[in-house]
């Protein structure tokens, strides 16, 4: 009995750790969708713009133009 109540044999701190670790993982998950919110929020347009854009000659100029904010 005394020696499931010990710390040494590392079962008890298992919880808190995986605890943590989850904590810290939901956290960058967080921040990370937080940023992509923002970015799209406010340059949406500008970046499916920029992914559906197929340079060929004669788009170039528009997108070099829209790029530039123009």
């Amino acid at each position: 009995m005394a020696s499931e109540n010990r710390i040494g044999n590392g079962v008890r701190g298992q919880a808190i750790v995986e605890f943590a670790a989850m904590l810290v993982m939901m956290t960058v998950i967080l921040a990370a969708m937080l940023f992509f919110l923002g970015t799209f929020t406010n340059y949406g347009a500008r970046l499916i713009h920029l992914v559906a854009w197929e340079p060929n000659p004669a788009s170039y100029d528009e997108m070099s133009a829209y790029s530039r904010g123009k």
